[in-house]
């Protein structure tokens, strides 16, 4: 059990982790997550029992509120979190109060019984993940009904018992937006998203947590990478989001595509705009890099639909002879209807390089809740980002283990297309909640910038969001943009934000050289992995003509010891940490094509591994 920030997180009983978080949500109106400062912390910890309190500030704009934390824990494995608070001035806000991240693992396909106003509730937790239905009065439905008290059961047997004060908590299935938890949140969303708290008023809540009846789960071996056989995927073709086609790219950003060789380039075209002019800049870009062309393309209400979808069709035929992939998307619908699908396909069906995806914008969730799959379209396609909800690096990680599983439910209803992430990026591109029009989130960067886009945590995250994807069999995945401070490499004019975003101008960032050993691994036959806990480690490793490719990386703060089992005894290794970063990041060449000879001994390498450290291993074996 561990105390972040404020947070309860990875509470186990007798090894097996029972709940992820327990934590006071304040949100704003276009359901920021907004910071707190913490004062007088005081920590007691017997060799049986535990008790901590501390107090949490938060302001932003006109909300100004703050609360008091008493967590305990006693010698009969009880945890108790509780949260008073007052309001020092008249605010709206979406929700305050605590709540509860639940595991997957052992408690997805299990049974849940509890007791609410109306009474008991009772039924099984999604295996696949659950839709989130939304309400024509603009709310969302949960899992189940509300309820004061909830018993979860655990596919060891064992089972844990909330008992929740103050209000009513509902759940729902957060892996919709990537967040591998099921959530209970008190304040039900019947009751809206929109509240009022007057000066003075206080809030009081708390959850109580008990499990039984777990097993003693098998003692932890320290982590370690272990190659098995081929798992028939194949590692996903990649690419990259180009904002503007029309931008001229630098001298040294051409030398870094060129490097990285991205297998597609994704455009946006709007097609109440010029649409024969962008797509024909667009086409000149790909050609530039040699990618192939994917175009989401924003199809207008249903009024001028046809004249526009004309104007796409005589645009397409007018480039020259290049794969293009066409995504789909309304710019009135959360989801492409079949209705749309259709009439695109029917509109470009006499040019035989075009594929139609259809899907959402947005997260899976838009997706995963209008599952009424066009016939004629031959894929799906729908974007990740990590921070809907938390921006923490535990939650990022927590993330990692959320993504293959959109992948699987996508398979699940609607078997035999292709599946298509695009794009993947640090940050959300857009608030799809917002009611406020605000563009700045507290801390000062705008909505889509994230300060790590430029770190070694973004390399080894994206590692790791690639090799949890090629597991699953995903079939193309789009990360970031291309230039900038949501993308690979800065610009030539350096950082609009230096002082919350530092970098140099014309500067790749690390996540641009974990990209390029991904895309060099093109279409290579994926090898299962095993040994290691997800939250601290990603490996992807895949077998070609010439032997065997590892990448690695180190998906937290403290430095580790790996060992390899699997690769060979002799291998050529790169490592990119804190050491090389900067002649890493300056000569993004040099490093790609550096590495030294490691002698391992009985088929086991011994890997040291910085934080957020990201290693290559190769090996003619």
């Amino acid at each position: 059990m561990l105390l972040v920030d404020g947070d309860l997180r990875y509470v186990e009983t007798s090894g097996t982790e029972v709940v992820r978080r327990v934590y006071v949500g304040v949100r704003d109106l276009d359901w920021n997550t907004l910071p707190g400062e913490i004062r007088d912390l005081e920590i007691q910890d017997r060799e049986s029992s535990f008790k901590v309190t501390f107090s949490c500030h938060h302001r932003f704009g006109v909300l100004d509120y703050r609360w008091l934390a008493t967590i305990t824990g006693d010698e009969s494995g009880r945890v108790r979190y509780e949260m008073s608070g007052e309001a020092l001035t008249g605010f709206p806000f979406a929700k305050i109060g605590l709540c509860v991240h639940h595991p997957v693992v052992g408690f997805a396909g299990m049974s849940y019984v509890g007791t609410g106003p109306n009474g008991p509730v009772r039924g099984l937790l999604p295996e696949t993940i659950g839709p989130q239905v939304h309400l024509t009065d603009g709310t969302d439905l949960p899992l189940f009904d509300p309820v004061f008290e909830l018993r979860l059961s655990h596919s060891s047997g064992g089972t844990v018992d909330f008992e929740f004060t103050g209000d009513l908590w509902e759940m729902e299935d957060q892996r919709n937006w990537t967040d591998q938890s099921f959530k209970s949140a008190s304040t039900p969303a019947s009751l809206g998203y929109r509240h009022e708290a007057e000066p003075g008023q206080r809030f009081h809540q708390s959850v109580t947590i008990e499990a039984a009846g777990f097993p003693q789960a098998l003692h932890r071996a320290p982590d370690s990478v272990r190659l098995g056989p081929a798992s028939g995927r194949i590692v996903p073709t990649i690419g990259m989001l180009c904002a503007d086609p029309t931008d001229a790219l630098s001298s040294p950003a051409r030398e870094l595509f060129a490097l990285i060789r991205p297998a597609h380039l994704r455009f946006e075209i709007d097609l109440d705009e010029d649409v024969e002019g962008h797509i024909a800049n667009a086409a000149r870009r790909a050609a530039e890099l040699d990618a192939e062309l994917e175009l989401a393309v924003f199809v207008p209400e249903k009024r001028g639909r046809a004249a526009a979808l004309a104007r796409l069709r005589e645009a397409v035929a007018k480039i020259p002879p290049r794969r293009v992939r066409l995504l789909v998307l309304s710019k009135d619908e959360e989801s492409t209807s079949p209705e749309l699908g259709q009439q695109v396909v029917e509109e470009l069906r006499l040019l035989p390089h075009v594929s139609v995806l259809v899907g959402t914008n947005a997260n899976f969730n838009e997706l995963n809740r209008n599952r009424i799959v066009p016939e004629l379209a031959s894929g799906l396609v729908w974007s990740v980002n990590p921070q809907v909800h938390a921006s923490d690096e535990l939650s990022l990680v927590e993330n990692l283990q959320a993504q293959p599983e959109t992948v699987e439910t996508a398979r699940s209803f609607a078997p035999g297309m292709t599946l298509h992430i695009s794009p993947i990026t640090l940050r959300p591109r857009f608030n799809a909640v917002a009611s406020t029009g605000q563009e700045f989130r507290p801390g000062g960067l705008p909505w889509n910038i994230d300060s790590r886009q430029a770190s070694l945590f973004a390399a080894a995250w994206t590692l790791g969001s690639a090799a949890v994807l090629a597991e699953v069999g995903v079939d193309t995945l789009t990360y970031y943009e291309m230039v900038g401070s949501r993308g690979l490499i800065e610009s030539p004019t350096g950082s609009a934000y230096p002082d919350s975003f530092p970098s140099v101008s014309d500067t790749a960032y690390p996540v641009a050289l974990v990209l390029a050993e991904l895309c060099g691994l093109r279409g290579a036959a994926v090898l299962e992995v095993s040994g290691f806990d997800s939250l601290r480690l990603a490996a992807l490793a895949c077998k070609k003509t010439h032997g065997l490719t590892l990448l690695v990386a180190n998906l937290t703060r403290n430095e580790k010891r790996i060992d390899v089992v699997g690769i060979g005894e002799n291998c050529r290794l790169r490592i990119l940490d804190t050491s090389t970063v900067r002649e890493a990041t300056a000569r993004p060449r040099e490093f790609l094509s550096s590495g030294t000879s490691r002698v391992g001994l009985a088929d086991t390498m011994r890997l040291h591994l910085g934080p957020y450290a990201c290693a290559r291993l190769d090996t003619s074996s």
